[in-house]
């Protein structure tokens, strides 16, 4: 349905550069879909076009080994493989797998990791790993602080989630310190 409709706009979009982007607050998975641009069917390779008539159809599973299949294989294909796992088939040691590939890969090429903390902090909750929640989230909101401190909105989503998880801790001392 909608999802769907959105994860096909993101197939559109053009491979980030190597320098970092601009901000961005990624607060929800809609939100994080949303932000990439379009690009033609030409400037894509056969297998994410396989990917996109897969996904129209609702064939989750085929568009994710089409996904597969591109080499190389790009931080925003993992993202994308990591977000239909996670919000699709609630598979989630293939999104945090697919979130460290991307989270490795950004890190060595120096670009912005903001994003794809949270995603990976988010999919951790889901599983019940408070802890690395946590590591992740707070990592974002240093980040936020120290790159993006003028995105208030993407800092309070880190705050945010950093309270849900102690609260999911029963701490809920340390969750009212970031409410």
């Amino acid at each position: 349905g909608k999802a769907i409709k959105i994860l096909l706009d993101e197939l559109s979009a053009p491979s980030k550069s190597p320098t970092p982007p601009p901000p961005s607050p990624p607060t929800t998975t809609v939100e994080a879909r949303n932000e990439l641009t379009h690009i033609s069917n030409s400037q894509i390779s056969e297998d994410e076009l396989e990917a996109k008539k897969y996904l129209k159809r609702g064939d989750i599973d085929r568009a994710i080994l089409a996904y597969r299949r591109i080499r190389p294989l790009s931080v925003r294909i993992l993202k994308l493989i990591g977000q239909l796992s996670a919000d699709e088939k609630q598979d989630y040691d293939t999104a945090i797998e697919c979130y460290r590939q991307a989270l490795k890969m950004q890190e060595e090429a120096g670009e912005d990791i903001v994003d794809t903390l949270s995603r990976l902090g988010t999919v951790y909750h889901h599983c019940g790993d408070y802890e690395s929640a946590l590591q992740c989230h707070n990592r974002a909101l240093s980040l936020y602080e120290s790159t993006h401190p003028r995105d208030l909105n993407s800092m309070a989503t880190s705050l945010t989630k950093i309270s849900n998880a102690h609260r999911a801790q029963k701490e809920f001392k340390e969750a009212l310190d970031y409410a």
